[in-house]
Formats: structure tokens, sequence, C-alpha cells
């Protein structure tokens, strides 16, 4: 990987693919992409993402070590819904928290804005398969965008059962985009 200014180069080889990305990128974190797939030396895919978004805005007001804070300050709050359960008080594993920056979409749709994804991992399996707590954090302003209870792929205790463990914000309606395969 390399970046110069706001835009990063990637080069991704495992087994018999090889996949080139560029990015523009702002503080780390790429907000729209063009990427070339190889499989055994012959083109496979093509994607391309960079007419679709465009930046709304790089301010950074707050720092990593303070969005993990407002994460940690608001799971202790959080709960959700397992089984017509309450699921609340979770033990976080501070010393494995993964935090890193991204982009969302605020109000209008395609139009991006820095933020921090802060996973912080659990120290058992919660109902639901819950191993870890997603908080979203707007690097402008401190807000919370959202808090979500996830998991890895566990097996729940009961396979019969489904879980109503899940994103607390509903008003994202914008669609991914488009992978064209030739």
């Amino acid at each position: 990987t390399k970046t110069v200014d706001d835009l990063s180069f990637e080069v991704k080889v495992k087994n018999n693919k090889t996949v080139f990305t560029w990015g523009n990128t702002v503080n780390g974190a790429d907000y729209s992409q063009l990427k070339l797939r190889f499989e055994d030396g012959v083109f496979a895919s093509f994607y391309d993402d960079r007419g679709f978004y465009r930046l709304g805005s790089s301010e950074v007001n707050v720092s990593e070590e303070e969005a993990v804070n407002i994460a940690l300050e608001r799971v202790k709050s959080f709960s959700y819904l397992y089984d017509d359960k309450e699921i609340t008080n979770f033990n976080i594993v501070t010393e494995k928290i993964d935090s890193h920056t991204g982009f969302l979409n605020r109000t209008e749709r395609f139009v991006m804005y820095p933020c921090y994804i802060v996973d912080l991992p659990l120290d058992q399996i919660y109902p639901g398969s819950v191993s870890y707590i997603e908080v979203m954090v707007w690097a402008d302003s401190g807000e919370v965008v959202s808090c979500e209870a996830l998991g890895y792929g566990f097996p729940s205790e009961d396979p019969n059962q489904t879980s109503s463990a899940g994103n607390t914000q509903t008003d994202d309606d914008s669609a991914p985009p488009t992978t064209l395969y030739l």
C-alpha cells in the first residue's frame, strides 16, 4: 500500500487472485475506489464507485482516542432484544478494541463525511451470537451515528431462534454501488 497526498494505491495478491485498488483518501480512509481484479493472470472484474461519491467534508475535530471513549460511554446505556429479553451490562475487552476511520453519508445520498468505526469486543458470546458492539462516531462532532450488537458468525444457542439484535439507526436508504463483472 502506498499513499501520496489524497490518493492511495494497494496491491493484494492471494493465491491466484491479484487486486489493484486506487482510492481517494482523506485522514487515512478511502471514500471512493477503482479496483481491477485478475484471476490466474486473466482480467476478472472492474469496480468503480468514484462517480457515485463525493466528499461533503474532511473536517476531523475528534481524535481516535476520544471516539473510543465516546463509544465506551455509549455502550454503558446500550441494550438489544433477543427472544423478547433485553440484553444489557456488557463486559468489554478493552485491550482488544479496534477502531479506524471511514466515511458515511448523512442526509444526502453519496455525499460522504468522516467517522470513526469502533469495534468493542465482548468477554463472551451474548445471546443471539453477539460477540462485539460496533459504535460509529462522527469525526467532526463526536455524535454517535449508530450502536449495533454484532457477531462473527458464531452459532446461536438455539438454531431455531432468530435474533432481533440490530442497528438502532434505520434512516440510511443508500444503495451500495453496483459491481460489473465481465
